[in-house]
């Protein structure tokens, strides 16, 4: 047995791509959208545009209200170190888990 181990899947090979260039490659594919499509009301209605507008700002105020009581409970540090994914702490609901390391093979 040499010890070697296997090599990632296609699925983590990518996720490691896109958190490593998330920073550059998201506003990228943002800026490509809006040259690319023109912006129109869902089926022709204005008032349909509006009540989907609304509906998402408070998907968004969810999602902030709960990134708000995450970290309340537990400072999360995130960014990755040294270029892989990395949670010093997890949430995990009832308690804590030691620092993990996620490393890309």
């Amino acid at each position: 047995m040499t010890g070697s181990t296997p090599s990632p899947s296609a699925a983590v090979r990518y996720g490691n791509f896109l958190f490593r260039y998330r920073n550059a490659l998201f506003p990228a594919v943002l800026v490509t959208l809006f040259v690319l499509f023109r912006p129109r009301f869902p089926r022709e209605s204005e008032r349909l545009d509006l009540w989907v507008d609304g509906l998402g700002l408070l998907v968004a105020l969810a999602g902030q209200a709960l990134r708000i009581v995450v970290i309340g409970y537990v400072y999360i540090l995130r960014g990755g170190r040294d270029h892989k994914v990395y949670a010093e702490d997890l949430v995990t609901g009832i308690g804590r888990v030691d620092a993990q390391v996620f490393e890309p093979a």
